[in-house]
């Protein structure tokens, strides 16, 4: 069986940050269950509702080569 993948985001100052997790423990965390797609391993929530449309376009890979130099101008 695979592990479950929580998530949670604490945004703000450090201080914010530092409160909240002196006040808070694993326990008592709002966390959300991800469903982890095995093709991708994302540790945060994702859309994939326009996965189809995104992989229309061009990979890095096909526009510089492996031993490319990247973008020159």
């Amino acid at each position: 069986m695979p592990a479950k993948v929580y998530h949670y985001d604490l945004y703000g100052k450090r201080q914010t940050k530092y409160d909240f997790l002196s006040s808070n423990s694993v326990s008592t965390v709002d966390w959300t269950e991800l469903n982890p797609d095995p093709k991708y391993h994302f540790f945060v929530p994702k859309d994939f509702a326009l996965q189809e449309e995104y992989e229309k376009g061009v990979k890095v890979s096909e526009l510089i080569g492996v031993y490319g130099s990247g973008i020159k101008f």
